[in-house]
């Protein structure tokens, strides 16, 4: 199922946190963010937007993976499984599972995680990447 939603809490809110963005000055546009899953279900009992089978979330020309998302809206929690990959311009970071706490601006990328940037000489041309290996990962935004 492909489903292409407008400013709704969970994909802006992933690549808030997944993603590092300058500080924005004045209030925060909503952005077009495109998200695809195999499934895609909401609970309006428990509030639960869960996404299921090859979830892919794009914005900005930035790009999310993963196996399963499940976003709680009343508590704006996320919890993301089964492999995580945000690739944005210039860098790539990688982990088995994420949790994110968007009323605290936080996040937890844990499990093997790799993070992958790619930087630019003085001249211009490219340098080598600069790679980052540990087990948890946990930052700000």
């Amino acid at each position: 199922m492909r489903q292409t939603l407008l400013p709704i809490a969970l994909a802006l809110t992933l690549f808030g946190a997944s993603l590092a963005q300058a500080p924005s000055k004045g209030p925060e546009k909503p952005r077009d963010v495109q998200m695809e899953a195999d499934d895609m279900t909401y609970d309006g009992a428990t509030k639960l937007v869960r996404l299921v089978g090859n979830v892919k979330f794009i914005s900005d020309g930035a790009t999310l993976t993963t196996a399963v998302a499940e976003f709680q809206t009343e508590k704006k929690t996320a919890d993301l499984q089964g492999g995580v990959k945000m690739v944005g311009k210039q860098s790539t970071a990688t982990g088995k599972e994420m949790k994110a706490w968007y009323n605290e601006n936080r996040g937890i990328l844990k499990g093997n995680v790799r993070i992958v940037t790619q930087n630019a000489g003085k001249t211009g041309g490219a340098e080598e990447p600069t790679v980052i290996l540990c087990e948890t990962l946990e930052y700000n935004w």
